[in-house]
């Protein structure tokens, strides 16, 4: 076992025993298709650039290989590896989109099996996967949502403010279409980090206005970067991205660096939110506890 997994075992045993405290009762985890970290650091505003300058976060964390849509979100929404959830191909067929394997489960049905309420805005086809038979027969909402988050934002700010689920986890795909189109840092998709800052204050609005305002971790992280009009040859350009924490009992104004365990990977994003909950990861999981984010770390 290397001293990745010796870690993560640790905060695995760590989260049984913090069970019965949460840390919060919300969390919010926002997934930017294509979002390198430079356009983050340098193009957000509102309630988005609120959340790195107030929360904790790294510009230094990293998508799986291959750096695909399909492959890395399965991987934030199961806590896994491609080696571990199977979706791990480049070429998508829509006809016969590949399954997740069994051998590993969903945030949602981990989520479901302890009576929390959740909901998915799944704005890509090639997230469908992680819509589970068994998470939705228990009650979990998944919506197809737009791809865009000019549409998708309102839908999940209005079900945040009606139903205020304990795990929200929503879809905004904008950078990933203006990079393939244009390039990746180009004007276009600079230009296109307005409907994503639209989008988070909407969401952000949602939760400051209601019942989930002081209780809420929101994490944003991405699927992968990208370089020229790509992102699938697993480049620097193209596995590096942001990965912000914000909220109840997260460290304030904080810069996390690369730990004992390695740098914070997407996959981290689910046992993380997991955490924060009260609930303990999945032993099978890949993904560790960013326990260095929290304020509850410390002490």
């Amino acid at each position: 076992m290397n001293t990745r997994h010796l870690f993560s075992a640790f905060l695995f045993a760590s989260a049984t025993i913090a069970g019965a405290a949460p840390l919060a009762q919300h969390v919010v985890v926002i997934g930017l298709d294509g979002c390198r970290p430079e356009l983050l650091h340098d193009h957000a505003t509102g309630a988005l650039q609120r959340l790195w300058q107030e929360g904790a976060f790294t510009w230094n964390a990293e998508a799986a290989v291959p750096s695909v849509t399909q492959v890395n979100f399965a991987g934030i929404l199961t806590g896994s590896t491609p080696a571990r959830h199977g979706i791990d191909q480049v070429a998508w067929d829509h006809p016969s989109s590949p399954k997740l394997k069994v051998k590993t489960s969903t945030i949602f049905e981990v989520l479901a099996r302890n009576g929390r309420s959740a909901a998915a805005f799944l704005g890509h086809e090639k997230l469908y996967p992680v819509e589970t038979r068994a998470a939705a027969d228990a009650g979990i909402h998944f919506e197809h949502s737009p791809h865009g988050a000019k549409a998708a934002a309102p839908l999940a700010a209005r079900y945040l403010r009606e139903h205020q689920p304990a795990f929200t986890f929503i879809y905004f795909g904008d950078l990933d279409g203006a990079g393939h189109h244009d390039g990746w840092m180009s004007p276009h998709q600079i230009a296109t980090m307005a409907e994503i800052n639209r989008g988070v204050d909407l969401v952000f609005a949602a939760i400051e206005e209601t019942a989930m305002k002081g209780n809420t971790v929101v994490i944003v992280t991405a699927d992968h970067g990208g370089h020229g009009k790509s992102h699938s040859q697993g480049t620097l350009e193209d596995r590096q991205i942001p990965w912000i924490c914000w909220g109840s009992s997260v460290r304030r104004a904080t810069e996390l660096c690369d730990c004992e365990s390695g740098r914070i990977q997407n996959l981290d994003t689910a046992p993380t939110a997991l955490y924060v909950l009260g609930l303990a990861p999945p032993p099978e999981w890949d993904g560790r506890i960013v326990s260095e984010a929290f304020v509850a770390a410390k002490e």
